[in-house]
């Protein structure tokens, strides 16, 4: 019975030490045919933090509809690189823009909320030259990531 009780609390720290080394490397966007991606684009400055963007866009000759993608994470953790799924999204034509935000660790409240109204701001202001439509933007996001979409889409200018 110890040996069993030995064999399962290591096994427990084991999975426990596997957790904490998790691989943070992440799969890049899979790109279709006909879009082009434009990486670590700087939206925005605080102090010495930047926040940047990655924009896949459609080639199209009319503007597009955009969905900003916002990464979760309870605001104290995640990267926009872990976001890859956006298939859907290019299969209807839609640009995506996946952001990053000031976290817990890096500012305080309310500098996410900031960080989501200026990749929006910075959306409209750039859209002649990206090409998408100011009529048809969508701000999403998962968790956290959704309470910021809620935000960027709630305040006015």
């Amino acid at each position: 019975m110890k040996k069993i009780v030995f064999i399962l609390s290591s096994a427990s720290l084991l999975s426990f030490a596997a957790v904490a080394q998790a691989d943070t490397t992440y799969k890049p966007v899979e790109l279709p045919a006909g879009f082009i991606s434009q990486m670590d684009i700087v939206y925005t400055k605080a102090g010495d933090w930047a926040g940047q963007m990655d924009i896949y866009l459609p080639k199209s000759n009319k503007p597009t509809p955009v969905v900003i993608n916002i990464h979760g994470g309870g605001w104290n953790k995640g990267v926009r690189q872990s976001q890859t799924g956006f298939n859907s999204f290019f299969k209807a034509g839609f640009a995506v823009a996946n952001i990053s935000y000031r976290l817990t660790g890096q500012a305080t409240a309310p500098a996410a909320v900031e960080d989501a109204r200026c990749a929006l701001i910075y959306l409209i202001k750039n859209a002649k030259a990206l090409n998408i439509d100011t009529d048809k933007i969508v701000v999403m996001g998962g968790s956290a990531g959704g309470h910021l979409a809620l935000m960027a889409g709630m305040l006015g200018d």
